[in-house]
C-alpha cells in the first residue's frame, strides 16, 4: 500500500533493517501483526480505555491476526523518545502532546499558545481530521518526520495547580511551575503566567510538587486527576489557558507496511472509537472535578484575568515577528471562530 512522503523509502528501509513491525506466526498462511502504542499517560487516564477498546477492535476485526500492545506510563520512554521511535520506524504508534511536536515543527506552536483559541468549539474546528487548517500541519509532520496523525483527541483546558489561590497573573510571579520541555511551554510560564519554568517530565512531577522543586503545575482536569496531583497540592485554578489535544500518531513506514485490507481495519476501529472519546473527556472532567474537590483541594476561579490576557497576546505578536508560525496561520485559525 502506497503512502506519501519524500522520505518514505529511507524510514522503510529502516524499518526493515530493524524488524520494527512484529510478526510472528500465526494460523496457517497468516502472519500475526503486533503493533506497539506507546504513551506518557498512566492507565488510569481516559484515553487509555479508548486505547484498549481500539486494540479489541482491532483483533476482533481481523480475526486476532493483528494486536495492538498498549505501553502506558512511559514505559517506553518520553515524548521525545516516542516521536523519534516513530520517525525511525522502532515505535509504530503513539499517542503525543502537541507541545512535542513544536520542538521540530514551528507551526505546532499554535496548539500550546495560551487563548490561541477562543473556545472548545473553536480549539475542535481546528484539529478535525478535515480542517482546512490543521490538516496542512498533519502533512507537514508526515512530510517532514514520517509522522502521520490519525486521530486528534480533545483533552480538556489546561488548569494550573498550586498550593495557594491564584487570583491574577500577579500571583505567579516567582513561582516555580513545572512546565512540559519544550519552548513554547516555557514560553508560557516566564512570558505569560511572568513565573519560574521548572520543565520536567511528566513521570516526574508529583514528587518534585510533594518535595517542592515545583510550586505548581499546569495539566488538563484529566492529566491531574490520574496522576493524582491533587494529593499533593491545594488549589485547582481555573485559567482555562490552552485547549488541550492528544495526537494519536504512527509511524509513516508502519502504514506502509500494512496492507490495504489491515489498514482499513485499524482505521475504522480508530474512527469508532474518536467519539465516545471525546464524550468519556467530557463526562470525566466534571467527575473528576468533584472527586478532587472531595478529597479536600479547592477549585478556584481566578478573579482578574486580564494580566493573562494582554501577556498572551504579547506573546503571540513575538511569535509571529519571529516568524515561529505565520500571520497568515494565525489569521486562518480566527477564521475558524466566525
Amino acid at each position: 500500500m502506497k503512502r506519501t512522503g519524500r522520505m518514505a523509502g529511507i524510514w522503510l528501509a529502516a524499518v526493515m533493517s530493524a524488524g520494527m513491525l512484529g510478526a510472528v506466526p500465526a494460523a496457517a498462511g497468516e502472519t500475526e501483526v503486533v503493533l506497539k502504542l506507546g504513551t506518557i499517560l498512566p492507565n488510569e487516564h481516559p484515553f487509555m480505555v479508548g486505547y484498549q477498546n481500539i486494540a479489541d477492535a482491532v483483533a476482533e476485526a481481523s480475526g486476532g491476526s493483528m494486536k495492538i500492545e498498549i505501553y502506558g506510563s512511559s514505559s517506553l520512554g518520553g515524548e521525545p523518545d516516542l516521536v523519534s521511535g516513530m520517525s525511525l520506524g522502532t515505535v509504530d504508534m503513539a499517542s503525543i502532546g502537541p507541545s512535542e511536536l513544536a520542538n521540530y515543527l514551528g507551526d505546532f506552536t499554535v496548539f500550546e499558545v495560551p487563548y490561541m483559541f477562543k473556545s472548545q468549539e473553536h480549539f475542535e474546528k481546528f484539529i478535525a481530521l478535515d480542517s482546512p487548517v490543521g490538516t496542512k500541519l498533519y502533512e507537514q509532520l508526515e512530510e517532514e518526520m514520517g509522522i502521520r496523525v490519525v486521530m486528534p483527541i480533545y483533552n480538556g483546558a489546561r488548569q494550573v495547580t498550586s498550593n495557594m489561590a491564584i487570583d491574577s497573573v500577579k500571583d505567579m510571579s516567582g513561582m516555580k511551575m513545572r512546565c512540559p520541555n519544550a519552548q513554547g511551554s516555557i514560553d508560557m510560564v516566564e512570558q505569560v503566567f511572568e513565573a519560574v519554568a521548572t520543565p520536567m517530565n511528566l513521570s516526574e512531577v508529583y514528587l518534585a510538587l510533594q518535595n517542592g522543586t515545583a510550586d505548581g503545575q499546569e495539566n488538563p482536569i484529566t492529566n491531574i486527576y490520574s496522576n493524582s496531583f491533587y494529593e499533593v497540592q491545594d488549589y485547582l485554578n481555573l485559567t482555562s489557558h490552552v485547549q488541550s489535544a492528544g495526537l494519536l500518531c504512527m509511524s509513516a513506514a508502519t502504514a506502509e507496511k500494512l496492507t490495504e485490507e489491515q489498514y482499513r481495519i485499524l482505521t475504522e476501529a480508530i474512527a469508532a472509537e474518536a467519539e465516545p472519546m471525546r464524550k468519556r473527556i467530557s463526562e470525566a472532567e466534571q467527575t473528576y472535578l468533584d472527586e478532587m474537590e472531595e478529597y479536600g483541594m479547592t477549585i478556584h476561579t481566578p478573579s482578574d484575568m486580564d494580566g493573562f490576557y494582554a501577556n498572551a497576546d504579547t506573546l503571540i505578536q513575538k511569535y509571529i515577528e519571529d516568524e515561529k508560525f505565520s500571520l497568515e496561520l494565525y489569521d486562518e485559525i480566527q477564521a475558524l471562530n466566525q
